[in-house]
């Protein structure tokens, strides 16, 4: 019986020890798995949130972009009027009734309410007869009389870009044409104020505005011109900026050959709902 008793008892710790062991590899087996899934979660995590991918690069404007400047876009020297109201974004701070501004710099909106800030500044570049743009629109504004002179249609830019002096300048003309034909100082000022708009104020000091005219060089007339303007110009990101009916909203008078660059987008939205830049910039924002 004991000798029998001791066999029993060692099959038993035999058993034991085998389950044990058994045991045991199962959960160093499951451990050592657990193990493996978190190390391949870590590996396959990218730390700054792109799932393994890498940063995402970023994507340029197509206005970073810096143009030639021997543009062949050509103009006269003729200088026109600016009207007295347009609107900024890059601003003193000034907001105009129910208009909100932009942060892109080609929906600048820039009029008596919205002047220019005084560190305003623009990269330049100057076209053959000496008028000057803001480089970003170069490219549009070269595509623009591209297409037009492929349809026999010769337009210039009469006037563009004008420094505050210039402006300044202008104004003073104005004031003192006024005061030769018998107005006072004061309503020589006010009137002068109604067609000319007051320096800080005024689009062409943006480098962003165009008024349009024909080319003399191909006895180009300028209504022709004026014409494919209002039917053509938004393909390539000009509006005009100072439409009939639109006076109370621009605080303007109209002007048929004052455009003004805002970009495709914008300008294809405003062309096709008849509508100004105020009144874009107060649905968009």
């Amino acid at each position: 019986m004991r000798k029998r008793r001791t066999r029993y008892s060692e099959r038993n710790t035999k058993f034991y020890n085998k389950g044990s062991h058994t045991v045991g590899q199962v959960v160093l087996s499951v451990a050592a798995l657990f193990l493996v899934v978190i190390f391949l979660v870590v590996l396959c995590t990218d730390p700054l949130g792109n799932n393994g991918c890498g940063p995402s690069e970023s994507m340029m404007t197509s206005g970073d972009a810096p143009e030639t400047a021997d543009s062949d876009v050509s103009q006269s020297n003729d200088a026109s009027s600016d009207t007295a109201a347009d609107t900024s974004d890059q601003t003193s701070g000034s907001t105009a009734d129910n208009t909100t501004t932009s942060s892109d710099w080609r929906l600048l909106l820039v009029n008596s309410t919205h002047p220019l800030a005084d560190d305003y500044s623009v990269d330049l570049t100057e076209l053959r007869n000496g008028q000057s743009v803001d480089t970003r629109i170069l490219s549009d504004l070269q595509e623009m009389f591209d297409a037009a002179r492929s349809e026999d249609i010769y337009p210039i830019v009469s006037d563009a870009y004008r420094t505050r002096e210039d402006q300044q300048t202008l104004m003073d003309d104005v004031i003192q044409n006024y005061e030769d034909e018998g107005y006072s100082s004061e309503e020589a000022s006010s009137k002068a104020e109604q067609v000319i708009a007051k320096p800080g104020t005024s689009e062409h000091e943006t480098g962003l505005a165009i008024d349009i005219a024909g080319d003399d060089d191909y006895d180009q007339d300028t209504d022709s011109v004026l014409e494919w303007m209002n039917s053509n110009a938004y393909k390539y990101g000009f509006i005009l900026r100072y439409p009939s009916g639109k006076e109370s909203v621009t605080g303007a008078e109209a002007e048929n050959d004052h455009y003004r660059y805002v970009g495709k987008e914008a300008a294809k939205v405003i062309h096709d709902q008849g509508i100004c830049l105020e009144e874009y910039l107060s649905q968009n924002n």
